[in-house]
């Protein structure tokens, strides 16, 4: 792509990995045509200012304390690439596990994982090609509508995974008709998850006062401070908020809406130039989800290091939530988990209203895993 010329890009088009951490990083060259013919595990590098990666995958059930970070060597002829998350959420565990385990590096690749605050910051990113792989929401498709070029390869998070959390004295979702409600970024999982819980009490983002923000724990801190009367939340930040006297008015996790709330995505172009390593990318993916869902010591132990806390009831509570509830064994990625956001914004776009979002989707690289029973390799 060319100078950046989209106007749904130029709020964020001026973010740089410099500010997270590190550097943008050239796009790598194709990978080793085999998984199997990657290199063994390895100790990992640190990967940004989050988080330092942790020694090779230890077996499944291992009683390790905590993730422990390495300074030894790592093995010559991995492929480097940069991939991005948005938020600090139970939503990415899973990819944590795959950073800190080490299974990145087992399956032949060098992956500095970087923490871009916002959804739209990090699609910005992806899309100036400062990243090669994003974790990034269905907002994606708004991206494509505008132009861009995506494809999404899978769903590491495919229900909405919030609860509506609301101030004591608002008993209802009616109860928020004239009051500031945090909805995160405009068009991104929370604001289609709250437009969604809004049209269910035939209201609409215009009946509350929409407060965006800059990813989740801005979210929860506008909630405890008073400036937002409610907002959607998952573990720990709900299990915070009810402790200070909040209470849910509304639980879309129950409902199992589909979405595509941490897809991981790339440009076309990339994966196209980039099969095997983009192959590599989700069988690392599927087999840290594997290993996080096998052993709760080591995920929650990685969990406690990206939240940095120690706080063991939280942090059991969102290991519990996502790994029983939202994870799946193969984050298959489908058509159904766009829907509710192209008919939420179409209402304000013909363009992405009239987008074929199954253009944009490619099950091939999961499928493939399921047929080689990658997450049995854990």
């Amino acid at each position: 792509m060319g100078p950046i010329k989209r106007s749904w890009l130029a709020p964020f088009v001026a973010v740089s990995l410099a500010a997270c951490g590190g550097a943008p990083a050239a796009a790598p060259s194709s990978a080793p045509a085999s998984s199997a013919a990657a290199a063994k595990p390895a100790s990992a590098a640190p990967a940004s200012a989050a988080a330092s990666a942790s020694a090779k995958p230890a077996a499944s059930g291992s009683a390790a304390a905590k993730p422990a970070g390495s300074t030894a060597a790592k093995p010559s002829g991995l492929v480097k690439l940069t991939a991005s998350y948005s938020n600090i959420s139970g939503s990415n565990m899973t990819i944590y596990v795959t950073k800190d385990g080490g299974y990145f590096e087992k399956n032949g690749l060098d992956v500095d994982l970087q923490f871009i605050n916002g959804g739209s910051k990090n699609l910005g990113a992806l899309v100036a090609k400062q990243v090669q792989v994003g974790f990034v929401g269905s907002e994606f498709a708004s991206a494509n509508a505008e132009g861009e070029d995506l494809v999404t390869v899978g769903t590491l998070t495919p229900s909405f995974p919030y609860k509506m959390e609301a101030a004591p004295d608002i008993k209802s979702v009616p109860d928020l008709k004239g009051k500031p409600v945090g909805v995160s970024s405009l068009g991104g999982a929370v604001d289609i998850a709250t437009q969604l819980l809004l049209k269910k009490y035939n209201m609409t983002s215009k009946d509350i006062i929409p407060v965006p923000d800059n990813g989740s724990s801005f979210r929860m801190d506008a909630l405890l401070s008073g400036a937002t009367k409610a907002a959607m939340a998952d573990p720990p930040g709900l299990v915070k908020l009810e402790n200070n006297g909040f209470h849910v008015i509304a639980d879309l996790a129950q409902e199992k809406i589909p979405t595509a709330n941490t897809g991981i995505v790339a440009e076309r172009a990339w994966i196209q130039a980039n099969h095997d390593t983009m192959q590599k990318v989700v069988d690392s993916l599927i087999e840290g989800t594997a290993r996080a869902k096998k052993d709760k010591a080591f995920a929650i132990a990685t969990l406690k290091k990206y939240f940095k806390t120690d706080d063991d009831t939280g942090m059991d509570e969102t290991y519990d939530f996502f790994i029983n509830e939202i994870a799946p064994d193969y984050p298959v990625p489908a058509a159904n988990q766009f829907t509710d956001t192209i008919n939420i914004l179409g209402q304000q776009s013909d363009k992405i209203k009239n987008y074929d979002v199954s253009k944009a989707i490619d099950t091939s690289f999961v499928k493939s895993a399921q047929d080689r029973n990658v997450a049995k390799n854990v």
